[in-house]
């Protein structure tokens, strides 16, 4: 568990009912927080790694895209292991 912790935590990151696409590689403050593990060109979701929570995450991204709280879907991944392609 302690290679975990220093490595950080991985969430999938939806945003949902908002008409503008989300670029979190745009954004410094965002990718201050987290790294990018996968995100398909044209949609509103994100495989991330994070140290942070994603209760902090949330707050973080609907502050800075101004978006709800029922915008921003964080789910938390069990495992660090390779992805189902969807």
């Amino acid at each position: 568990a302690k290679a975990t912790k220093t490595r950080g935590y991985n969430y999938t990151i939806h945003f949902v009912n908002t008409d503008k696409e989300i670029e979190l590689t745009e954004n410094s403050r965002v990718m201050a927080l987290l790294q990018i593990i996968s995100h398909s060109k044209g949609n509103n979701v994100y495989t991330v790694l994070s140290k942070r929570n994603d209760k902090t995450l949330k707050e973080l991204l609907m502050a800075e895209y101004q978006l709800q709280a029922n915008q921003v879907a964080i789910t938390p991944l069990q495992n660090a292991g390779p992805l189902a392609s969807v």
